[in-house]
């Protein structure tokens, strides 16, 4: 891990914390909240509402939503939900809650909440958190954010957005706006980005990335890049790219994208790329590394490295790599990358 920021990732269990902005992902699913807005999004389901504007956004089924407080949605069942803060979400089972507080959600399971600040995500268990600062995630996995900013990421699905940008990202479906840039999400694909940080989000998995740092984040296979030029991603078939131009984004299809700013979204694969950084994004794969620290996180596997020194964990085999430009991760099957390519 490096000196702040990078806290690991586990199969099935997370802990990520930094300074301000907690983010912390999880396998195929993530909640997302900060002090004043709390979104949660939840497998096969979800429940977003900030202070004013409820949006929600759900997979194939309605939306019903009150004037100011109340938005739900739902996959396949019925919610039901009180004047200002009730605010239930249900995937095929019914969902209780109280006047004020209370505010439940389920997936085969129940959830209890605190007064004030206690968000909750389910996957079959419960979940419960203290006034403030302290939500936990169970489900084999924990999650604890900061005091502005509360990122989690759970199975199966993930909802980030900070203090003023919300974006929500559903399984097979998402919702994502911010102050300015509208960014809008397909079933089964998706691209986003903003002016200077592009994040796209994929079914089944994310990307994120800064101007920077290029986070890419797979599930079930890694591909690991070099500090400028080489950046590959791999499902079950490679990918090579050239020094600055050429990234192209494979799952059973190529996308080629021009010098700066093309970025094209394939259904079933995607590939996005800023001025400086290529990121691209795999359906059910993700890479994860910055400008100096690589972080790659893998399904049933993990890797961190630190500042200069890349350091790598994998579940039931092993992955080596060099000081600063070979890095590769593997999952039943090897990439290799040379330092120009």
């Amino acid at each position: 891990m490096d000196t702040e920021s990078f806290r690991t990732r586990h199969l099935g269990t997370e802990v990520v914390m930094d300074t301000e902005t907690f983010r912390t992902r999880h396998l195929g699913t993530e909640v997302v909240m900060d002090t004043e807005t709390f979104r949660t999004r939840h497998l096969g389901t979800e429940v977003v509402m900030d202070t004013e504007t409820f949006r929600t956004r759900h997979l194939g089924t309605g939306v019903v939503m009150d004037t100011e407080t109340f938005r739900t949605r739902h996959l396949g069942t019925e919610v039901v939900m009180d004047t200002e803060t009730f605010r239930t979400r249900h995937l095929g089972t019914e969902v209780m809650m109280d006047t004020e507080t209370f505010r439940t959600r389920h997936l085969g399971t129940e959830v209890v909440m605190d007064t004030e600040t206690f968000r909750t995500r389910p996957l079959g268990t419960e979940v419960v958190m203290d006034t403030e600062t302290f939500r936990t995630r169970h489900l084999g996995t924990e999650v604890v954010m900061d005091t502005e900013t509360f990122r989690t990421r759970h199975l199966g699905t993930e909802v980030v957005m900070d203090t003023e940008t919300f974006r929500t990202r559903h399984l097979g479906t998402e919702v994502v706006m911010d102050t300015e840039t509208f960014r809008t999400r397909h079933l089964g694909t998706e691209l986003v980005m903003d002016t200077e940080t592009f994040r796209t989000r994929h079914l089944g998995t994310e990307v994120v990335m800064d101007t920077e740092t290029f986070r890419t984040r797979h599930l079930g296979t890694e591909v690991v890049m070099d500090t400028e030029t080489f950046r590959t991603r791999h499902l079950g078939t490679e990918v090579v790219m050239d020094t600055e131009t050429f990234r192209t984004r494979h799952l059973g299809t190529e996308v080629v994208m021009d010098t700066e700013t093309f970025r094209t979204r394939h259904l079933g694969t995607e590939v996005v790329m800023d001025t400086e950084t290529f990121r691209t994004r795999h359906l059910g794969t993700e890479v994860v590394m910055d400008t100096e620290t690589f972080r790659t996180r893998h399904l049933g596997t993990e890797v961190v490295m630190d500042t200069e020194t890349f350091r790598t964990r994998h579940l039931g085999t092993e992955v080596v790599m060099d000081t600063e430009t070979f890095r590769t991760r593997h999952l039943g099957t090897e990439v290799v990358m040379d330092t120009n390519i």
